[in-house]
């Protein structure tokens, strides 16, 4: 999906015959996951080099309790730090997760707000899983606030 999305030189022109290949090594249940899995991918343009100025590499034990979240439907609680500096806890339920490369970013239920957001993952300083599963929402305002960022969305 990156490298459709960027027009990478590199695989493009096999990218169609790669995907078939990895996809039928794959049994009939699994090939469904994943093709669940890449809906909720979306890939956008190359981050601006005003965001670039502030982006910092997000901490191993955050991405890893993130992807666990994501692949996994749970909860997670994140201590997050805004733009202006605010640090707030939050509830989130990752929805779906969103790369302008390099920076990637979750679009989130956020039980605090209420509603979607999106969380900038290097932004969040910590994070503590929870047991508790959640369902996918439907696509809400955020998207249509977001496809500038993503255009695949």
């Amino acid at each position: 999906a990156i490298t459709e999305s960027i027009s990478s030189p590199i695989l493009i022109d096999n990218i169609n015959s790669i995907k078939n290949r990895i996809s039928s090594a794959f049994p009939i249940e699994q090939q469904q996951i994943i093709s669940k899995i890449r809906k909720r991918i979306f890939v956008g343009d190359h981050a601006s080099s005003e965001v670039l100025k502030t982006y910092k590499h997000p901490k191993k034990d955050v991405l890893s309790d993130l992807t666990d979240s994501f692949f996994n439907f749970t909860k997670i609680n994140i201590r997050y730090k805004s733009a202006k500096g605010d640090v707030s806890q939050r509830v989130i339920e990752p929805q779906l997760l969103c790369l302008v490369f390099p920076v990637w970013y979750f679009l989130c239920w956020d039980e605090l707000r209420d509603s979607e957001r999106l969380f900038r993952i290097d932004r969040i300083i910590s994070t503590r899983k929870t047991n508790i599963s959640f369902k996918l929402r439907r696509k809400g305002k955020l998207i249509e606030g977001a496809k500038e960022l993503f255009r695949n969305i």
